[in-house]
């Protein structure tokens, strides 16, 4: 697997979103976005029909597979969006607001998607 990481990943880059909640209480929150280039993910397509299995509904317009190192797994986590060749891609997340993930041992495998 460490071969196909080095011959076939590409450059994915990580949006993380930070809040900062006003300290004297008056509700105010700013948001900054700090992103983080990872150099070796996998990016594979997904076709329209296994989509629909996978992501049940979701609208989407292009989706993709993508495939990291398990040690990357908190900025998945914490990601508000990725970007892969320049498109703005979103992870799956289940009714608790929690992203999906697959653990594949030594990597994990997270769906993304493009929305309409």
């Amino acid at each position: 697997m460490e071969e196909f990481f080095e011959r076939d990943s590409k450059p994915v880059m990580f949006y993380l979103e930070l809040k900062k909640e006003d300290p004297y209480g008056f509700g105010d929150t700013s948001i900054k976005y700090r992103y983080y280039t990872m150099r070796n993910a996998i990016v594979t397509d997904i076709d329209y029909a296994r989509v629909t299995y996978k992501l049940p509904g979701i609208q989407v317009e292009e989706a993709k597979e993508l495939v990291l190192r398990k040690n990357d797994l908190s900025i998945l986590l914490n990601s508000k969006k990725i970007i892969i060749d320049g498109k703005e891609y979103y992870s799956w997340k289940d009714n608790s607001n929690k992203v999906r993930y697959k653990d594949l041992g030594d990597f994990i495998s997270v769906y993304i998607y493009r929305r309409n």
